[in-house]
């Protein structure tokens, strides 16, 4: 079965997803907020980059439960200065550690590599429905 893409805004509320399908949402914009996602879905995070400041999007705390997104970036060059693109993170809810009702903390951050705090961090709940 083929799962579509659903774009979310910021979400005032849950935001409550049936199956089988992606749940996409600006990372910008989730901030302090919680997902609902129902088991068996995918919840995708989109954040911009702007590699040539040497800052990078990156998971600071997930439970083992959620396990670690799948990471893609795109587009963006690091040797263009201003040049934007995308980095994404992707989880699949589901496992054997997922409970239904549970909400799961997850921090994401951009820094340096070489820098020990963040600059900006996301930090957002996903409900298990």
């Amino acid at each position: 079965m083929e799962s579509s893409r659903t774009p979310a805004s910021a979400p005032s509320g849950p935001v409550i997803c049936p199956r089988p399908i992606t749940v996409v949402v600006d990372g910008q914009k989730i901030n302090g907020t919680t997902v609902t996602v129902a088991f068996g879905n995918k919840l995708v995070v989109e954040l911009p980059k702007q590699p040539a400041n040497g800052y990078k999007w990156g998971v600071s705390s997930v439970p083992r439960e959620l396990g670690q997104p799948t990471v893609e970036n795109s587009g963006g060059d690091r040797k263009a200065g201003g040049s934007k693109g995308s980095t994404t993170f992707t989880w699949a809810i589901g496992g054997p550690l997922i409970q239904a009702g549970v909400s799961y903390e997850v921090t994401i951050g951009l820094k340096r590599p070489w820098e020990a705090k963040a600059a900006e961090t996301i930090v957002f709940k996903v409900k298990v429905a």
